[in-house]
């Protein structure tokens, strides 16, 4: 039911289908990116490096070990000519990754440390931040499954920088259930926020070091299962309303499969939230995406090469004309070589990566 990889497409209003839980909220968003970013690439080869640019004016760096992870992401900024903006750098050991983000001066203002199961599942994280402009605390988050690997509880630990220890500040626990044989499947979530972070805010010399509950609220997920166990009904954010007593409309989507299980068509007509539509082929690729929200109605079409990469991208207007359209070039190796931007049938950006081999 999951796509195979998301593209991030500069001119294409993204869809968001969903966030890791592996990284802290003050580094999410760059290492989204960069998930996002190593998927679409999909490199081949022993890849040591690859380097995006424009006119000679750098994007990013990404540089790999020989086993293929990722030991360093360096993005530049516009105004610097080519100078770093950030770096973060990645060490490995079994089941476990460290990592450093330095800023533009190479100075150190945050690490973290995350340890996985041996099913691959992140069961601690830890954010430690040397540099107090991006928050006021470090922070630690434990993981919990059953025997399916399904998420039982998370638990957030913070210590502010006014503190000498670390305190708990909330706690979100899931429970899952079967009903009518199984052909409907409920998660129950609920999140428990304690003193510490809420209070620290408002009087921190008042503030209760001892953990103690201060809000509660739950939610709800629903999932319609076929014959052949696939989601063909799908409603999240159903947030339960204490003064009504029930659980609000929610969030749906809709999935359809052909004959042989594998997904069509993905889409959504929820009124708080924007339409969309995805459409695959037989290969499980997308190949046509639409979405209608405040900013009009575009639809992406998505063409493929011989190794099932996007090799053209064509966003079209409510109307049906070409704005937008990506071309894709490839090395030798079936690396990429450019990606070519035009807007209205006429060339805006060439984005050209330089990649280097062990």
């Amino acid at each position: 039911m999951r796509l195979k990889f998301i593209l991030f497409f500069a001119f294409v209003p993204i869809l968001c289908f969903g966030q890791s839980q592996e990284f802290p909220n003050a580094l999410k968003k760059g290492h989204e990116i960069i998930k996002k970013d190593l998927r679409f690439l999909k490199l081949n080869g022993k890849v040591k490096k690859i380097t995006s640019s424009y006119k000679g004016i750098k994007f990013f760096t990404y540089e790999f070990d020989k086993e293929g992870r990722l030991i360093k992401d360096i993005r530049y900024t516009y105004d610097r000519e080519n100078k770093e903006s950030s770096t973060i750098k990645y060490k490995y050991l079994e089941n476990e990754r460290f990592y450093e983000a330095y800023n533009y001066d190479s100075i150190l203002y945050a690490k973290g440390h995350n340890k996985f199961d041996e099913n691959g599942n992140i069961i601690f994280a830890e954010f430690i931040n040397h540099k107090r402009y991006l928050n006021d605390f470090d922070e630690k988050v434990d993981f919990f499954y059953d025997d399916n690997c399904r998420l039982l509880k998370k638990t957030i630990y913070k210590k502010f920088k006014d503190f000498d220890k670390y305190m708990l500040d909330s706690e979100l626990r899931y429970t899952y259930r079967d009903t009518l044989e199984g052909h409907i499947k409920e998660v129950l979530g609920s999140k428990h926020i304690y003193n510490v972070f809420k209070n620290y805010y408002k009087d921190k010399d008042r503030i209760n070091k001892k953990d103690q509950l201060v809000e509660s609220s739950n939610w709800k997920e629903i999932y319609k299962i076929d014959q052949n166990e696939n989601v063909y009904i799908e409603v999240t954010s159903m947030l339960f309303d204490k003064k009504k007593k029930k659980y609000s409309e929610g969030h749906e989507k809709r999935y359809e499969y052909n004959s042989k299980g594998k997904l069509t068509k993905e889409f959504s007509g929820a009124k708080k939230y924007p339409n969309f539509e995805l459409i695959y082929d037989d290969e499980n690729r997308l190949i046509k995406h639409t979405i209608d929200h405040m900013y009009g109605k575009f639809t992406n079409h998505f063409s493929y090469d011989k190794n099932d990469r996007v090799k053209n991208v064509k966003q079209l207007n409510s109307h049906g004309s070409v704005v937008m359209e990506q071309i894709i070039e490839f090395d030798e190796k079936d690396n990429w070589l450019q990606a070519n931007y035009f807007q209205n049938g006429k060339p805006t950006t060439q984005k050209k990566y330089h990649v280097e081999y062990y």
